[in-house]
């Protein structure tokens, strides 16, 4: 999980990798079917990976976007301040993991351990994942059969005078396999089960609402 710290952390980090792609101010590229040894890793700017690539080490950005394309895999991706896609059928080996920036995941997408969030909305469409979804101030959306082997959970606290207000939609037949956990008691938080979405451990913390059609 992020600490109050990961941020500097982090972008110090980028700085002192060795045996892999490293830019300060300049986006880094992989053209299609390319395969990289050792990690990306960029400052200020995007990293951007073709379709059917092969990168054996991980994919990190500071203050810049990650896009993984179709049928390609990496070990791990995480970003600071950017959005992270990744194209159907690609495969992340290790986690997914954004401070401020939303995650997407298409078609066929399999995450080998966790997706995290401090402050950015999670979308996975028919994805897997092998362990939990972790968030603090990002809405869930868990689409089109996608199975998440572990608990999703909510965290932090809620700060001044209003509560968060969290939305966790799980549809057409998405299932929670673990439990989903509100750990602020003053967050209001509400589970959309719609068309066959599911959550097979306990709902704790959180509004559940059942239904057909649409969730809002």
């Amino acid at each position: 999980m992020f600490t109050k710290t990961s941020s500097i952390a982090f972008a110090a980090i980028l700085l002192l990798f060795v045996a892999c792609d490293v830019s300060v101010n300049q986006s880094l590229s992989v053209e299609n079917g390319e395969t990289r040894e050792g990690s990306l890793n960029v400052v200020n700017g995007s990293i951007t990976v073709g379709d059917s690539c092969t990168i054996k080490g991980d994919c990190r950005a500071v203050n810049g976007s990650i896009e993984i394309g179709r049928d390609s895999e990496v070990e791990s991706i995480k970003t600071v301040n950017g959005p992270i896609a990744i194209g159907s059928n690609s495969r992340v080996h290790g986690s997914i993991k954004s401070v401020n920036g939303p995650v997407t995941c298409a078609a066929g997408v399999r995450v080998g351990r966790d997706v995290e969030t401090v402050n950015g909305a999670i979308e996975l469409t028919r994805t897997m994942v092998g362990k939990s979804i972790h968030t603090i101030n990002g809405d869930i959306a868990l689409l089109d059969s996608s199975r998440i082997a572990g608990d999703i959970r909510i965290s932090g606290k809620s700060k001044g005078g209003q509560p968060r207000r969290l939305v966790i939609k799980i549809k057409d037949g998405a299932v929670g396999g673990g439990n989903v956990r509100v750990e602020d008691e003053r967050a209001e938080v509400k589970v959309y089960l719609v068309n066959g979405g599911r959550v097979l451990g306990e709902v704790i913390g959180a509004e559940v609402i059942e239904g057909e059609g649409e969730a809002p």
